[in-house]
């Protein structure tokens, strides 16, 4: 699946989607410029990943801060460009962490495994490896 940035201003949107203000409050978030650091207008961005969190998606890409540096961002951000999802995606629940389910569309070791997530986060080997291969896997799909 590919997206083009649309938008990195939260102020851009005309609805009030779930959990809006403690993202937009989160890391990587410029309180001076209302803007999501690493989004880029204009570019297009592979997903890696979709997260499902109460009904609104947010998409895993590559942002712009450096060249491994990856996260989530919400889909009202994008226009979906091709909307071929990944051959590697699996559907699942993550029930482990959250008192709202939480919805993927990923990986099979981040779908099956409840840890796999924080793994990848503190950069275990095995979890970065596997990102690594299934992230050179679908960008040449959209090459």
């Amino acid at each position: 699946m590919e997206v083009r940035c649309l938008t990195d201003n939260p102020e851009d949107f005309a609805i009030d989607w779930p959990f809006k203000n403690a993202f937009w409050n989160s890391p990587g978030m410029s309180l001076e410029t209302n803007t999501y650091q690493g989004l880029k207008i204009g570019r297009t961005y592979v997903v890696y990943a979709v997260m499902v969190l109460a009904g609104f998606p947010f998409y895993y890409v590559r942002k712009n801060l450096y060249r491994d540096h990856r996260g989530f961002a919400p889909s009202l951000c994008f226009e979906v460009i091709d909307d071929r999802p990944s051959r590697l995606w699996r559907y699942g629940i993550d029930h482990s962490r959250r008192k709202t389910p939480v919805q993927l569309l990923a990986i099979k070791e981040w779908v099956e495994e409840p840890l796999f997530w924080e793994l990848l986060v503190d950069c275990r080997e095995r979890e970065v490896r596997l990102m690594r291969e299934a992230i050179a896997f679908m960008d040449w799909e959209h090459a």
